[in-house]
C-alpha cells in the first residue's frame, strides 16, 4: 500500500473511533424551558388536599395528567403561569377525587390565585370517593413522551374520630362523702377505666381513734361492660356513728378513695335511703328488720344511755364523736331520733 493509502486508512480509522466515542457518551438534553415537578413524590392522605407545584420558564400552557387508565383513575387539565412567578400550583382534593362531577369537569382540581387552568376533565369513569390508597403517576406533557414524571402517593385517612373520653376511676356519690347505714347489703358503686371482667378490691376502713374499734371490710366486685362496679358490705356490726374511708384498689394500686360515714339504720327511713350525714351525700336503703339490730325507736330495752340520753351532766342532747371537716354539718340518726350537728 502506498504512503497516501496508509494515511487515508489511518484517517478513516480515527474518524470511526471518534464517531463511536461520541455516540457512546451522547445523552439527551432537556430543554431549559421544559416544565418540571418541583417534588417528584407528593404524599397525601385521603382526607387532605395536596398541592402539585409545577416549575415553568414561561406562560405557555402545560398539559398535566394525574393517574392513568391502568390505575383506574385519570384526570387531565391544561395549566399556565399567569402571574409570572415561574410556578403553577395545582390543588387536588383527594377526598373528592374520583367523582367527575357534571360533564366530567373534575371539580376537585383547582389552581392558586394568579394561575390559570382549563379543560379539567376526569377521563375515567366515576369511582367511590375518597381516592383509593395507591401510587398514581403524574406526567407533564404528552403521556407517551412526558417532559417530567412524578408520583402521587395516596394514604388511608387517619382515624381522627373523637375517641371516648377516659373514664376516671371514681366512686359515685354527691356532696362531700358517702353515707351508709349500719345494715346488711350496703352498696358502694363507681366507675373504672379497667377492662370489663376485671377484678377489683374495694376496702372499707371504719372506726379507729374516732369510735374506738376499727373495722376493715373488703369486697371484690367485677367490672361491668360499661366500666361500672358495685361493692356490697354487711355493716350490721358497725356502730353508729363510724367514720372512715373507702379505697378502690387494683392489684395493690390505689385508683380512687372517698370519705365514708356510717349512721344507725332506722325503720322510718324512706325508700330513697337514709338521711345523709353530709349535704347531698349518697346513702343506701337499709334492709328490712334492721331496727331490731340497731336499737331503734322500738327497742324494748328503753336504754337511754345507748341513744345518748341523760348522762348526768344536765345536757339532754344526743352526743357522738366529733366528725372531720369532710362532714361539717348535716343530720344523723341516733337511736331512731334525727339529730342535727355542726362541727365546732
Amino acid at each position: 500500500m502506498t504512503r497516501l493509502g496508509r494515511l487515508a486508512g489511518a484517517s478513516l480509522a480515527a474518524l470511526l473511533v471518534l464517531s463511536t466515542v461520541a455516540g457512546a457518551v451522547a445523552v439527551p438534553v432537556v430543554a431549559a424551558d421544559d416544565p418540571t415537578f418541583e417534588d417528584q413524590l407528593i404524599p397525601g392522605h385521603q382526607n387532605e388536599t395536596v398541592e402539585i407545584v409545577i416549575s415553568v420558564d414561561d406562560s405557555d400552557p402545560v398539559n398535566l395528567s394525574i393517574g392513568s387508565e391502568e390505575e383506574g383513575f385519570l384526570a387531565t387539565a391544561v395549566v399556565a403561569d399567569r402571574d409570572g412567578d415561574g410556578t403553577v400550583t395545582v390543588e387536588l382534593d383527594l377526598s373528592e377525587a374520583g367523582d367527575p362531577g357534571p360533564n366530567y369537569a373534575a371539580p376537585y382540581l383547582s389552581v392558586s390565585e394568579g394561575d390559570r387552568m382549563w379543560e379539567a376533565t376526569q377521563e375515567t369513569e366515576a369511582i367511590e370517593t375518597p381516592l383509593p390508597p395507591a401510587t398514581y403517576q403524574l406526567t407533564l406533557g404528552p403521556m407517551d413522551d412526558p417532559d417530567s414524571i412524578g408520583s402521587l402517593a395516596v394514604n388511608e385517612a387517619p382515624d381522627d374520630s373523637p375517641s371516648e373520653p377516659a373514664v376516671p376511676n371514681r366512686f359515685d356519690y354527691e356532696g362531700e362523702g358517702i353515707a351508709l347505714t349500719n345494715g346488711s347489703e350496703r352498696t358502694i358503686s363507681g366507675q373504672t377505666e379497667l377492662e370489663p371482667g376485671s377484678k377489683l378490691l374495694v376496702r372499707l376502713d371504719l372506726g379507729g381513734a374516732d369510735t374506738g374499734t376499727p373495722y376493715l371490710i373488703e369486697d371484690d366486685p367485677t367490672v361491668g361492660e360499661n366500666g361500672s362496679f358495685t361493692a356490697t358490705f354487711d355493716l350490721r356490726a358497725v356502730p353508729a356513728v363510724s367514720l372512715g374511708d373507702v379505697t378502690l384498689l387494683d392489684d395493690g394500686r390505689e385508683l380512687a378513695s372517698a370519705d365514708v360515714v356510717v349512721t344507725e339504720a332506722d325503720s322510718n327511713e324512706s325508700a330513697a335511703g337514709a338521711p345523709a350525714s353530709c349535704p347531698g351525700a349518697t346513702t343506701t336503703e337499709p334492709a328490712d328488720g334492721d331496727d331490731a339490730e340497731s336499737g331503734g325507736a322500738d327497742d324494748p330495752s328503753g336504754d337511754e344511755a345507748e341513744r345518748g340520753g341523760d348522762d348526768g351532766t344536765g345536757d339532754d342532747s344526743d352526743s357522738f364523736p366529733v366528725v372531720p371537716a369532710a362532714f361539717a354539718g348535716g343530720t344523723v340518726v341516733l337511736g331512731g331520733a334525727a339529730v342535727a350537728y355542726r362541727l365546732r
